[in-house]
């Protein structure tokens, strides 16, 4: 190793799939907030696919990422109207 940091290749390339997943979530999270109908499919196809399972190592499943940005992203709508 580098002497920099003690995490093994494979603790690299996991921290780096989850790093890519939670940019597409922030990603998910503004494209709902501007209606970017077509970025929104893309990334629920992505979410839905098995790439997405390979990146988050089966920690996360996508149909749950979607549920609950969606559905925090509804609530916000709500509060907002008030």
């Amino acid at each position: 190793m580098n002497g920099h940091n003690d995490m093994n290749i494979d603790e690299a390339y996991q921290s780096l799939g989850m790093a890519v997943c939670e940019v597409a979530v922030d990603d998910y999270k503004k494209a709902l907030k501007y209606n970017q109908t077509s970025t929104i499919r893309t990334l629920e196809k992505f979410f839905l696919s098995g790439w997405f399972v390979l990146l988050c190592s089966g920690i996360v499943e996508g149909e749950t990422v979607i549920e609950e940005v969606r559905g925090s992203w509804e609530r916000e709508k709500t509060l907002r109207r008030f």
